[in-house]
C-alpha cells in the first residue's frame, strides 16, 4: 500500500476515495479517527488515502483530472473557501448597519418622555418611598 492523497479531513478522503472505487481502484483511508484525539489542534497529514503500489500511477492521474475540474473558488485542500472582496466588504457594511441601527434605538427610547403621572413610581429606586403612613407612625413614635 503507498499513500496516494493527503487530505485535510475525512469527508474529504472518503469523497477521494469514492473517486477511485467509481474507475475501479481499491484503496483505504488511514488515520480519520486520530483527528478526534487532536480536538482543536490542526491536524495536517493525519488522514491518508492509500492505494496499492499497481494502481498509484493511475489515481493520481484521476485526482489530478478532479482537481483540475474543480471550479476556481471551491475550498481548497484546507477545506476553507477563498474569501471574495466583496463578500468581506458587504460584512462590514451590515455591522456598521447593524451598530448605526442599534444606537439609534438606544437614544430614541432613552429620549422618550415619561408619560405617567408624576405622582407614581418610576423605577425600582422610587419603590422605596416612604407612605404616608409609614411617615405618621414614625411622628407619633417620635412624641412619646
Amino acid at each position: 500500500m503507498r499513500t496516494l492523497y493527503q487530505a485535510a479531513n475525512a469527508v474529504e478522503a472518503h469523497m477521494i476515495l469514492h473517486l477511485l472505487k467509481q474507475h475501479g481502484i481499491t484503496g483505504h483511508v488511514l488515520g480519520e479517527h486520530l483527528q478526534g484525539a487532536v480536538g482543536e489542534l490542526p491536524a495536517a497529514g493525519l488522514v491518508r488515502v492509500t492505494v496499492d503500489e499497481a494502481d498509484h500511477d493511475r489515481g493520481r492521474a484521476l485526482i489530478q483530472e478532479w482537481e483540475a475540474s474543480m471550479p476556481a473558488d471551491a475550498p481548497d485542500n484546507t477545506g476553507k473557501a477563498p474569501l471574495r472582496d466583496a463578500s468581506v466588504g458587504r460584512g462590514w457594511k451590515m455591522l456598521v448597519l447593524g451598530l448605526s441601527i442599534g444606537i439609534a434605538g438606544t437614544y430614541a427610547v432613552m429620549r422618550t418622555p415619561d408619560k405617567r403621572p408624576h405622582g407614581q413610581a418610576q423605577g425600582h429606586g422610587d419603590a422605596q418611598r416612604e407612605s404616608p403612613a409609614s411617615t405618621a407612625c414614625v411622628n407619633n413614635v417620635d412624641r412619646q
